[in-house]
């Protein structure tokens, strides 16, 4: 939205929209690893479940691995949505973020400095 601006930065009190968004970035990137990691997690627990219940003959602990195996797979459905809309994201903000690092420093401390001529 400020891009449609034509602002180059936005700054209030000190704090410029860039370093947001450099770090809302960061933050998203961050998340969409983790949703990797949960899929996997998943996907290991849904296994493992899957072998158990062929061993058990117990039809009502099959019929409970069996809703749990639903819920995971639902689970991992919705964190691949959640990915996805992730992934979007970081997609469409990826020239402004790039435009941000550039005018920040990706890495760089910032600060802000205050100077006065006192004679």
């Amino acid at each position: 939205m400020l891009e449609k601006t034509n602002l180059a930065e936005l700054n209030f009190m000190g704090a410029k929209w860039q370093r947001g968004l450099a770090k809302a970035d960061a933050s998203l990137k961050d998340a969409n690893m983790r949703t990797d990691l949960i899929q996997a997690q998943l996907d290991t627990s849904n296994n493992l479940l899957s072998e158990i219940k062929s061993r058990i003959k117990d039809s009502a602990t099959r019929k409970q691995i069996a809703r749990v195996e639903k819920e995971n797979n639902q689970a991992i459905i919705a964190s691949e949505k959640t990915q996805e809309a992730v992934k979007e994201t970081i997609e469409a903000n990826s020239g402004l973020v790039k435009e941000a690092q550039n005018t920040i420093g990706a890495d760089g401390p910032w600060g802000v400095v205050y100077s006065a001529d006192i004679k």
